[in-house]
């Protein structure tokens, strides 16, 4: 019952915290509705929070949200910058790959075009024309 009274009441405007109890006080508050861990670093951010506004009544919601929103981009960082350290591991090893690849084999083997009986006699070969189907002549006969 009593976080409901608090959460009803964090959205209306308070004063900030003069006073290490005064703030003790409130930071225990605003944590609470925030969900975020109560440790030093939140209450540091809390501090650096009070120091940047510009207001002196502002609602504890707020900073609650502020709060929540920094550590979530913290973890987003925290994931970000793993993926790009993967990425980067995985682009060096693709390029070392690359590299030893390069120096077993200087040339890829050359590739044989297809003769016209491995495709069925009815498609020319490379060498001919591509492997472009062959014109279709009419085969003219005399009566006789």
């Amino acid at each position: 019952m009593r976080y409901l009274i608090e959460w009803f009441c964090s959205f209306f405007p308070t004063r900030l915290p003069i006073g290490m109890t005064a703030f003790e006080k409130w930071a225990t508050t605003v944590i609470r509705l925030s969900g975020c861990p109560d440790n030093r670093s939140t209450r540091f951010s809390l501090s650096v929070m009070i120091m940047h506004g510009k207001k002196a009544r502002v609602p504890k919601r707020f900073y609650a949200l502020q709060l929540y929103k920094a550590a979530a981009n913290e973890v987003a960082h925290a994931v970000a910058q793993e993926v790009k350290a993967q990425q980067k591991a995985d682009d060096e090893a693709a390029k070392a790959q690359l590299q030893s690849g390069k120096a077993a084999a200087a040339e890829p083997p050359p590739v044989e075009a297809p003769t016209a009986k491995e495709v069925g006699g009815d498609v020319q070969t490379q060498a001919d024309g591509g492997g472009v189907p062959a014109p279709q002549t009419a085969v003219v006969r005399e009566a006789s």
